[in-house]
């Protein structure tokens, strides 16, 4: 009768290590894939984060405010499938929307709706007028008491600062200002907004602090850390988490 052979050792489970260890990557990949897929989303369909690095919204918005930009809020902006599945409305007079700049589309800029498609708009030594109405505009800021009327010897692009001439706004565009009105580079200048450029709105100051405009400008990942280091004293702490009107 033959009984079991001492030389062979007895057979041992499989060591589990390795399938844990590639169970637990697949799983971290599937994660990593999953969370990339929700912030393409986000970013691309709901919401942007913006930086604003001009003064032409003062005080509405400063220099150094880090905002959230509503991109589900218009049913005239974006197009394919964002624009037929995302709640959207009409644009309105005083909102404020960041836009694809219609002179470079590849810059964006955050301005004042003023004027709608359709309507007659005139600025007449500083004030404006909607289809021969004045606008009440209490978030406005002047800081030059000085008015060029159309006689001034000076450029027509000074006197378009305060002075201009009756424009009646295209179909599908709109026509955007700065609140800090006496520096601001916008429609007066350089005409409407086509609404297939607008990408959303100003919704939430989740970041502030006070710096130069022109460190605020620098583009560069060294550059904006170098002013993240240096602002740290100046972070403007009661501007954090307020809503933009």
């Amino acid at each position: 009768m033959d009984g079991p052979n001492p030389a062979l050792p007895s057979p041992s489970p499989a060591d589990p290590g390795p399938v844990r260890a590639g169970r637990f990557l697949r799983r971290a990949a599937e994660a990593a894939i999953r969370l990339a897929l929700l912030v393409f989303f986000t970013t691309t369909f709901i919401v942007q984060a913006f930086r604003i690095t001009s003064g032409s919204l003062e005080p509405t918005l400063l220099v150094g405010d880090y905002v959230l930009v509503n991109r589900m809020i218009y049913d005239n902006a974006g197009r394919g499938i964002d624009r037929i599945t995302l709640p959207r409305r009409p644009v309105r007079r005083g909102d404020l929307v960041v836009f694809k700049d219609p002179r470079n589309p590849g810059t964006d800029l955050v301005k004042r709706i003023i004027g709608l498609p359709g309507e007659r708009l005139e600025i007449v030594n500083k004030d404006v007028l909607i289809d021969d109405f004045p606008l009440v505009e209490p978030y406005v800021r002047h800081n030059d008491p000085f008015i060029f009327i159309p006689s001034s010897p000076v450029s027509r692009t000074l006197i378009r600062r305060d002075n201009l001439r009756p424009t009646t706004i295209p179909p599908g565009s709109v026509f955007v200002l700065g609140d800090n009105r006496d520096d601001s580079n916008d429609s007066r200048f350089w005409g409407t907004v086509p609404l297939g450029h607008l990408k959303g709105r100003p919704w939430l100051i989740y970041f502030s602090f006070e710096v130069a405009r022109d460190q605020a400008r620098k583009t560069t990942a060294t550059g904006r850390l170098r002013n993240a280091h240096q602002s740290i004293p100046a972070v403007r702490p009661r501007r954090i988490l307020t809503v933009v009107r």
